[in-house]
């Protein structure tokens, strides 16, 4: 009885840790101040430092899509990962010149 009592609490402990992503806000970067406003599943940002975008689709706690960048010319394909902890840290990969996402862009929570 015992034992079932523990493992019950610990499986009701951890289902409650994992907290849900919520994108929207402000991130430091290895590439400047990120900005995310997310709408559903849609997410559009910015980054200022190189007067640059990103647009595309969060599923939980990843996020899929293009980025521009306004002062490179650069453009391409962009995904982030969104940890769940307070506050949540960014693990990103983008590429562009018809690369694949392989370049590492990591951030913060501000």
């Amino acid at each position: 009885m015992k034992k079932m009592f523990a493992l019950a609490f610990g499986l009701a402990a951890l289902s409650g840790a994992a907290k849900a992503c919520t994108w929207s806000g402000s991130y430091t970067s290895v590439h400047g101040t990120l900005n995310f406003n997310q709408s559903g599943a849609a997410l559009l940002g910015d980054y200022v430092r190189a007067d640059g975008a990103f647009a595309g689709r969060v599923d939980g706690c990843q996020f899929e899509g293009v980025f521009v960048n306004g002062k490179g010319g650069q453009f391409g394909p962009v995904r982030f990962d969104l940890d769940r902890f307070d506050p949540p840290n960014l693990t990103g990969k983008w590429g562009s010149a018809g690369r694949p996402a392989t370049l590492g862009w990591n951030g913060r929570s501000q």
